[in-house]
C-alpha cells in the first residue's frame, strides 16, 4: 500500500450490477458483448438454493451501446445455456462458436444430471443460439468433486479449472490439462500456485505465457487475493501480488486481462449501507506489465 495504487478500479454502472452477486465476465464480438454470471431474482425457474438462500446461478447477456457510450440491454434469455439449475460461462472462443460453462443441476428433476459442478462445452447451433451443454468426457477433468472455473488459451488446446478433489487437505486447487488432437489429456495440479488454502477463479492468457488467479493461500491484503505468475515451459514462476488497485481487504476474484485494451475486470464486494452484494469492476491497467 505505501507504494501507491498502481491502477485504477471504478464499478461499472449499468445493469451488470444490479445489488444481487454480480460476477464472472467473459468479453465477446470484439468487445462489444459482455457476458456474466449473476445470482438475482428472475434467474430461470426463480429456484432458491436451500443451502445459502441466495438464488441460483444464471448466466446474462449485456450489450455495448456505441451511441450511448454505454452497456445496455442485459437479458438471461439465452435459450439452453440456461435452466433451472446453476450455470457460469467461464469462457468462449474467438470466433464465438463454442463456450466453456460451469454446470450443476444435481437439484433438478432430470435425467443425466450432474454429479456435483460440471465442466461443459456448449456449441452453436445454425440458427445461432447455442444447444444443450455437454459435459467433457473426461474423468480427470470432470469428477465426483466440484469441477469448474474453466479458462482456456485462444486456440481452446490448454484449459486451467478448478476442483475441490483433494479439499481435505487443501481446499480448492487450480488444475492444468492440455488437448492431444480431438482428446483432453491428463489434469495436473499446478504445484507452483497451489496451497493449503483456496487457490480459484483461474484466467489463462490467449497465448497461454500468464495466469492470473485467486488466492487466500498467499502473502496478501486479506480475503482472497490477485496473483499473476509466468510460463517458464514445463513450470510456472513464483506468483506475483497484483497490489493495490486491483486487490483489497475482501475478496477479489474472477479476474480477466485484456492485452488489447489494456483493461481488466474483476468481482468483488460493493457495500452500500448494511448491504454488501459482489458487483463488478473494471481496472485501467495502462501501466501494467508482466512480471518477468
Amino acid at each position: 500500500m505505501a507504494e501507491g495504487e498502481k491502477f485504477i478500479r471504478e464499478r461499472l454502472s449499468g445493469d451488470m450490477n444490479s445489488g444481487f452477486d454480480d460476477y464472472n465476465v467473459v468479453i465477446a464480438d470484439e468487445g462489444k458483448t459482455m457476458y456474466f454470471t449473476s445470482r438475482r431474482s428472475n434467474t430461470t425457474g426463480g429456484g432458491l438454493n436451500p443451502d445459502d438462500q441466495l438464488f441460483y446461478e444464471d448466466i446474462y447477456k449485456i450489450t455495448w451501446d456505441e451511441e450511448m457510450g454505454e452497456w445496455d440491454e442485459v437479458t438471461n434469455d439465452l435459450g439452453k445455456l440456461n435452466s433451472n439449475g446453476f450455470e457460469s460461462l467461464n469462457f468462449i472462443s474467438p470466433d464465438t462458436l463454442y463456450a466453456v460453462i460451469t454446470l450443476n443441476t444435481t437439484m433438478m428433476d432430470i435425467d443425466n444430471k450432474t454429479r456435483v459442478s460440471d465442466i461443459c462445452i456448449v456449441k452453436r447451433n445454425n440458427k445461432g443460439g447455442w444447444n444443450r451443454p455437454n459435459s467433457i468426457d473426461n474423468k480427470t477433468i470432470n469428477t465426483s468433486f466440484f469441477d469448474g472455473a474453466a479458462s482456456l488459451t485462444a486456440d481452446g488446446n490448454t484449459m486451467v479449472f478448478v476442483t475441490d478433489r483433494k479439499g481435505e487437505k487443501s481446499s480448492t486447487d487450480i488444475y492444468m490439462v492440455e488437448k492431444n488432437g480431438k482428446t483432453w489429456g491428463t489434469a495436473k495440479p499446478i504445484k507452483e500456485v497451489n496451497t493449503k488454502g483456496a487457490e480459484t477463479t483461474p484466467y489463462i492468457t490467449p497465448d497461454g505465457q500468464y495466469l492470473f488467479f485467486s488466492s487466500d493461500g498467499h502473502d496478501g491484503m486479506g480475503g482472497k487475493d490477485v496473483y499473476v505468475c509466468k510460463n517458464m515451459g514445463g513450470s510456472w514462476s513464483d506468483p506475483v501480488n497484483m497490489g493495490t488497485g486491483v486487490n483489497t481487504v475482501n475478496d477479489d476474484v474472477f479476474f480477466t486481462y485484456s492485452a488489447d485494451t489494456k483493461k481488466a475486470y474483476i468481482s468483488g464486494y460493493f457495500i452500500t449501507g448494511s448491504k454488501a452484494s459482489m458487483d463488478i469492476f473494471e481496472i485501467d491497467m495502462t501501466t501494467f506489465v508482466f512480471p518477468q
